[in-house]
C-alpha cells in the first residue's frame, strides 16, 4: 500500500508544532490520505537521497549546502527559470531589525553566522546602512526591538523625522514617526549569493536534479516520493523551500492566513543619484528601495492584493511602472524625473503569523522553510541551520522509514 498525500485537507483542531527556540512553527491541518494498491510483497527500497530540497532560491540553496555539510546525500530540485522565484526580484536587503520577534531572532543568528564565516557568499555585501521607516503605532514595539538588538551587540538606534531630514535631504519622511537605523546594514546581490550557495553545495556533493515542478509528495518505503510528472525521485526526508510554490506541497498552508502575493520591482537610472543613500524599508507605504552598484535605484513592493495563482517572470506593464513610481515618489520625490530601465513581477508566500520553519505535522517526513514575506534573504543562513537541525531530527527519529 502507498499512502499518497494530497493537497485537499480536512479541518482539524489547529494544533501546531515548534521545532526551534525562535518559536517558528508550521500550523496546518491534518492531510487527507488516499490509499493506492501498490501490489503484494513489495520490498523496502532505499531512497535516492537522504534528503531532497525543493526550491533553488536563496533559502533552498542555503539549506542544501548546510545539509551537505553534515555528510548527508543531498539533492536539490527547482521548478526552473520559467517559474517565479522571490529571490530573483529580491532587494537583497540585510539587517538585524525585524518587527516579528521570531524573524528578528533568525536575523540576529544570520548575522552571527555571516560574521563567523567571512568567506561565505555574503562577501559581496555592500554596507550602506539600513533604515526602516515607522508609523506612530509602530514606535513602542520598535524601541523594545532596538533594546533587544543593542543587547545582542548590534549598533541600532531610533531616529526622528528631523534627524532623517538632516542626514538624508533626498529622503522625504512625511508621515514617518521615526526610523530604526543600523549603520552596519546594507544589501548584497541575491542572485549572486544564491549562486554562491549553490556552488558551495556542489563542492560538498549536492546533486542538482533536472529542473521540474514537483506535483505531488507521497509516502515511499524509504521516506518520500516526489512526483514530477515524467520523473520521480525518492528521499528519506524533504525540505520544502519552494516559496509560493510550497503552497500545494504543504498541508493546507492557507490555514492561518497564508496567501500568495505578487512582488513588483523596478529599476531607475540616475547618474549616481542613489549614491550615499541607505537601504530603506518603508513600513508606512509598504515600499522598499536601495541604491544599485551602477548608480541607479531599485524599488520594490508586494502588491496590495493577494492572488490565487503562482505567476511571475514577466516584465512590469506601463501601468504597473506608473503605480510603483507613484508609491515611491512619496519617499524619494526625485524618482519622478528618472527613466525606468526595467522591472519584473514575481510571487511570494506571505503569512500573518510568520514564516513556516520546522517539521510538518503529518505522515510524511517534511520540513518547511517558506512563507518569509520578504525576510527570506536576511534570514537565510539561520533558516538553513534550523531546517538542517529539524531534518536531522526526523531522520534520526526513524519517521522517514515509513
Amino acid at each position: 500500500m502507498t499512502d499518497t498525500y494530497t493537497t485537499m485537507a480536512a479541518p482539524s483542531s489547529g494544533r501546531s508544532t515548534t521545532d526551534d527556540p525562535a518559536r517558528s512553527a508550521f500550523i496546518g491541518r491534518e492531510p487527507r490520505i488516499t490509499r493506492r494498491n501498490a501490489g503484494p510483497h513489495r520490498m523496502p527500497v532505499r531512497p535516492d537521497h537522504d534528503v531532497i530540497v525543493i526550491g533553488g532560491g536563496v533559502v533552498g540553496a542555503a539549506c542544501a549546502a548546510r545539509l551537505a555539510e553534515t555528510g548527508l546525500a543531498v539533492g536539490i530540485i527547482d521548478a526552473g527559470p520559467g517559474v517565479p522565484s522571490a529571490t530573483t526580484i529580491s532587494g537583497g536587503l540585510l539587517r538585524a531589525y525585524e518587527r516579528a520577534p521570531h524573524d528578528r531572532l533568525l536575523a540576529l543568528r544570520s548575522q552571527q553566522l555571516r560574521a563567523a564565516r567571512p568567506d561565505r557568499p555574503e562577501h559581496a555585501f555592500r554596507r550602506t546602512g539600513s533604515l526602516v521607516l515607522l508609523g506612530a503605532r509602530q514606535l513602542a514595539a520598535a524601541l523594545r526591538a532596538i533594546a533587544h538588538l543593542v543587547t545582542a551587540g548590534v549598533d541600532a538606534e531610533l531616529l526622528l523625522p528631523a534627524e532623517l531630514r538632516r542626514r538624508w535631504p533626498a529622503l522625504a519622511p512625511e508621515g514617518v514617526a521615526g526610523a530604526v537605523w543600523e549603520p552596519s546594514g546594507g544589501f548584497a546581490d541575491p542572485v549572486a549569493v544564491t549562486g554562491a550557495y549553490a556552488e558551495t553545495g556542489r563542492l560538498l556533493g549536492v546533486h542538482r536534479l533536472p529542473d521540474s515542478v514537483v506535483h505531488e509528495l507521497s509516502t515511499h518505503r524509504g521516506g518520500v516520493r516526489l512526483n514530477c510528472g515524467s520523473s520521480q525521485h525518492t528521499a528519506g526526508a524533504v525540505v520544502v523551500a519552494a516559496g509560493a510554490g510550497a503552497a500545494h506541497l504543504l498541508p493546507s498552508p492557507a490555514h492561518g492566513g497564508a496567501h500568495t502575493r505578487l512582488i513588483q520591482c523596478a529599476r531607475f537610472s540616475g547618474a549616481g543619484i542613489g549614491s550615499g543613500l541607505p537601504a530603506v524599508v518603508d513600513l508606512v507605504t509598504g515600499v522598499w528601495g536601495r541604491p544599485t552598484p551602477d548608480g541607479g535605484f531599485l524599488i520594490g513592493r508586494p502588491a496590495p492584493r493577494p492572488v490565487d495563482r503562482v505567476v511571475g517572470g514577466s516584465a512590469l506593464s506601463e501601468v504597473d511602472l506608473g503605480e510603483i513610481r507613484g508609491a515611491a515618489t512619496a519617499r524619494w520625490p526625485w524618482l519622478a524625473a528618472l527613466p525606468a530601465v526595467g522591472g519584473e513581477v514575481g510571487t511570494g508566500l506571505y503569512r500573518p503569523a510568520g514564516h513556516l520553519l520546522g517539521s510538518v505535522p503529518g505522515p510524511l517526513p517534511l520540513v518547511a522553510a517558506a512563507g518569509w514575506g520578504g525576510s527570506g534573504f536576511t534570514t537565510a543562513p539561520a533558516a538553513a541551520e534550523r531546517a538542517t537541525l529539524a531534518t536531522l531530527r526526523l531522520l534520526r527519529s526513524g519517521r522517514s522509514r515509513g
